[in-house]
């Protein structure tokens, strides 16, 4: 059986014996969108009659849902969970029945959906004609809560991703108070991603949050339509390269000045390439990862790059990157690194400690000793298992580049040469390397010495013959 109807059928079961017990026990139907959005997800599943009157204010195109405000909250609507328990009985209601504006009387009972409470509707009537509700400007604390589902608010901050989406649909991505807000669009007619990133804007529409298989809130979502739903408060800097340049390894560092969220730039070497998806940049010993869809970058180009910050892997990065080339320079030479170098890097200071140098980003080469290969069809690349240093960890590349088995045996020692990619964690980092381009593949020799460029990826604090979560990045 299925997930989905493992999920389906314990609510199902519920639902008709709520129904039955309606029947008989005749209990008060609930009349405010208050009193169901009180309910906990265990109390809606037991399917609580409810009747009651309310405006609609917003309807994603496909009409499967709608969210209904009774003049002091909102609360979703679910017509297709209706048709699919077979206790819908409206008949086929003309799309107006529910448009954004219509005020209608609807009966129907609680459920759980998948993250709150929500009305699962029997039928429904209009009557009239009504305003939209004005947005409600919340506190952070209030909109990261996930309480907020289903209200109308307003948000500010800065566009940080802006781009078409399937089905003639836009989305957004906004820094609002330092946390990350995605939006989506309804409707992507009229929006330029250039006129509209690294602006200050404010949004309206319906908190929608983002949650996971347990039904736990994990990020902030808006439900918008178009770009009725924005305002630009300021317009993007006219030359985004116009910024004063910070050092690759200064991108989040103190500053008395609070604009962290817009474009930075900084300058580098490209040591690594993968074109339309992103590129390492190292400057002396530092390196730095940049997402980008900039497809006509080559290693050893030299480059300004302006580019959003984040930190999502413990070490900041660039993302949305506008590059500029100033020339070629010379590609810097790989360092000779142990896996407990890597994982265990130098440290200056005793109070607050901070490394003193790190290899994130840089072209380096580490010796290891061959346990396992696996070829992952299904991620394109081959899966090496390294043991160095008493540590062991996956080397990773991509499968074109060996099409059938590869020539290195169980028992051989590689010397790994690519850039290297760092995840700090609050107790141990992990690291990775990239290949920047395809050396030629060398015989098995009676020392079973071999050298290859591969990528890899090392999960720190791991013994040999440990097991390793593996994350693959894309």
């Amino acid at each position: 059986m299925s997930a989905i109807f493992q999920h389906r059928i314990p609510w199902f079961f519920v639902l008709a014996h709520g129904v039955a017990g309606l029947a008989a026990a005749a209990p008060e139907p609930l009349t405010r969108v208050e009193q169901v959005r009180s309910l906990t997800r265990d109390q809606a599943a037991q399917a609580h009659p409810v009747r009651l009157r309310g405006t609609v204010v917003y309807k994603p195109r496909g009409g499967r849902t709608f969210i209904l405000h009774d003049g002091k909250e909102g609360v979703s609507v679910h017509v297709f969970r209706a048709k699919e328990l077979g206790i819908w009985s409206g008949g086929r209601p003309r799309e107006s029945e529910s448009e954004v504006g219509a005020v209608i009387e609807i009966e129907g009972v609680t459920g759980p959906a998948g993250y709150s409470p929500v009305i699962v509707p029997t039928r429904f009537r209009r009557i009239g004609t009504g305003p939209l509700p004005e947005p409600g400007q919340l506190s952070m604390e209030r909109l990261m809560s996930g309480s907020e589902v289903s209200q109308r608010v307003v948000v500010e901050g800065v566009v940080q991703h802006s781009m078409a989406v399937d089905d003639g649909k836009w989305a957004m991505r906004l820094m609002v108070e330092g946390h990350p807000c995605e939006v989506d669009f309804q409707v992507a007619e009229g929006f330029d991603p250039m006129a509209t990133l690294d602006s200050r804007v404010r949004v309206r529409g319906f908190c929608s949050p983002v949650f996971n298989l347990r039904s736990e809130f994990t990020r902030l979502r808006l439900n918008a339509w178009g770009k009725e739903d924005v305002t630009v408060v300021e317009p993007p800097r006219a030359d985004p390269f116009a910024e004063a340049r910070l050092p690759l390894n200064g991108l989040m560092h103190y500053s008395k000045t609070p604009d962290r969220f817009h474009r930075k730039v900084t300058t580098g070497v490209v040591t690594f390439v993968l074109p339309g998806r992103f590129f390492f940049l190292q400057e002396g010993n530092t390196g730095l990862l940049v997402e980008s869809a900039a497809t006509d970058l080559a290693v050893g180009d030299r480059l300004e790059v302006a580019g959003f910050v984040e930190n999502i892997r413990g070490i900041a990065s660039l993302s949305e990157a506008l590059t500029r080339r100033l020339g070629p320079a010379p590609t810097p030479p790989h360092v000779a690194v142990t896996a407990k170098e890597l994982l265990l890097p130098e440290i200056a200071g005793r109070v607050e400690p901070v490394v003193a140098s790190d290899h994130f980003g840089r072209l380096v080469e580490i010796r290891g000793l061959l346990r396992q290969t696996e070829r992952r069809s299904s991620e394109g690349l081959w899966s090496l298992l390294v043991e160095s240093d008493g540590e062991v960890f996956r080397a990773q590349m991509p499968a074109p580049m060996v099409r059938y088995q590869p020539p290195w045996k169980v028992g051989s020692v590689l010397s790994i040469r690519g850039v290297c990619e760092l995840e700090f964690t609050p107790r141990k980092p992990g690291q990775r390397l990239r290949r920047h381009r395809p050396p030629p593949l060398p015989g098995l020799d009676q020392q079973r010495r071999q050298q290859h460029l591969v990528p890899l990826r090392i999960a720190g604090g791991l013994p040999a013959g440990g097991h390793l979560h593996d994350r693959v990045f894309r």
